[in-house]
């Protein structure tokens, strides 16, 4: 008996599992299913990376070749026609002396500035926390990118800050005694150096505190001229042997150039006068704008680019052969898969999940490739965290999907 009623126990379990396994099949087989994801927005650039090699007018700063010189402005400064541009000394140690009175000097104008902060002063210490904030954001962006020679700026700015925010608060900062000491090293040192002659720039220009050999090679004058098997070459030219009297360079035209090959189906979005962006991924310098002035071909698949640029700072005087990102155009948008694009009336655009509401939202599509599309600027209905639908079946504007 207690068999039989099991046994009967057993059935109605399988039978009652049975129905609700065959009905959950015939729900999930009459309910729609839809697959989404989240629009967001980017920018995304159109562009071509290639190797380029930077020219520009240039001529040596020479001096004794026996003197140990002190740069006097900082590289990609501008001079003008005789302006001092070096100090020279008898000796390394005399140079040295010199660079360290330049340095307390800095320190006793820094430390004056910083005395004249009033205690009482009105000055806003939130304003000080953000500004302590941002400075050390950006010194840990500058360690991040490797720029360790643009910090020295950053550490003194941040330090005066912090100092400041102390003083606002209420703190005592003795800098009578600070000052007292730097000015009786500043006599102390004033009286051992003995400065034995100035250098001055011949031109006006952009002073570079060094020299590496290439700056003679090339013609100004002809360098949009330039051809491709010519450009090969610059590549593989050694640095020449450069005078031992020679300690620096001025570069002598504003207007400076990258030259560099590409293939002839590279062109698509190269012409002359186009003005496109300039990017060097391996410097810490931000893009800068230039202008195509000559597409320079030979009988060959390859074609000369020459770039002009006008922009110049410590970085940009550096460079010589270098990688170049050339940026046609840069995209700012929302990124949506490219199969979540349909079209409904003939208007292009993509369907997109609404609570559990299908709706259609036209695109206007900027930049696309076989992955993805960027949809943006007029005509573009697509909002920052819409949830486009990329897989579901007999989509429609004003579907219900449970």
């Amino acid at each position: 008996m207690d068999k039989e009623k099991a046994k009967r126990i057993a059935l109605i379990a399988f039978g009652v599992f049975t129905v609700i396994y065959m009905g959950y099949q015939v729900f999930t087989a009459c309910v729609d299913k839809v697959k989404t994801e989240m629009a967001y927005e980017t920018s995304v650039k159109n562009s071509l990376t290639v190797q380029g090699f930077v020219l520009r007018s240039e001529e040596y700063i020479k001096v004794s070749s026996s003197d140990t010189v002190v740069s006097m402005v900082e590289d990609g400064a501008k001079v003008t026609a005789g302006e001092s541009v070096v100090r020279t000394f008898s000796s390394e140690a005399q140079a040295a002396d010199y660079r360290t009175l330049c340095d307390v000097r800095s320190e006793i104008e820094r430390y004056e500035k910083l005395s004249a902060v009033s205690p009482v002063s009105n000055m806003d210490t939130k304003g000080l926390n953000s500004t302590i904030d941002r400075a050390v954001g950006s010194l840990v962006s500058k360690i991040e990118d490797g720029a360790l020679d643009e910090t020295d700026d950053g550490f003194s700015s941040l330090r005066d800050t912090v100092i400041k925010k102390q003083l606002v608060v209420g703190k005592t900062v003795n800098f009578d005694s600070i000052l007292s000491a730097l000015r009786a090293q500043e006599t102390a040192l004033s009286k051992s150096v003995n400065q034995s002659g100035m250098v001055k720039a011949n031109h006006s220009g952009y002073y570079v505190g060094s020299v590496d050999g290439y700056e003679e090679y090339v013609d100004y004058s002809q360098i949009p001229n330039v051809l491709p098997s010519e450009v090969d070459r610059l590549f593989q030219l050694k640095p020449q042997s450069v005078p031992k009297d020679c300690i620096g360079r001025l570069v002598t035209e504003f207007e400076w150039y990258i030259v560099c090959n590409v293939e002839k189906n590279s062109l698509e979005y190269l012409q002359k006068n186009k003005q496109v962006q300039l990017a060097f991924p391996n410097t810490p310098s931000e893009e800068i704008n230039a202008r195509v002035v000559a597409l320079n071909t030979e009988g060959t698949d390859k074609v000369a680019v020459v770039l002009k640029c006008d922009q110049i700072d410590s970085s940009l005087v550096n460079m010589r052969n270098e990688e170049v990102e050339i940026i046609f155009d840069t995209y700012d948008g929302f990124r949506i898969p490219s199969n979540a694009v349909c079209e409904l009336d003939g208007k292009q655009g993509v369907y997109i999940l609404r609570s559990n509401t299908v709706s259609f939202r036209k695109i206007n599509v900027l930049w696309s490739t076989d992955d993805y599309i960027i949809t943006g600027g007029e005509g573009n209905q697509v909002k920052r965290y819409d949830q486009v639908i990329v897989k579901g079946k007999d989509l429609y504007d004003g579907k219900a999907v449970v």
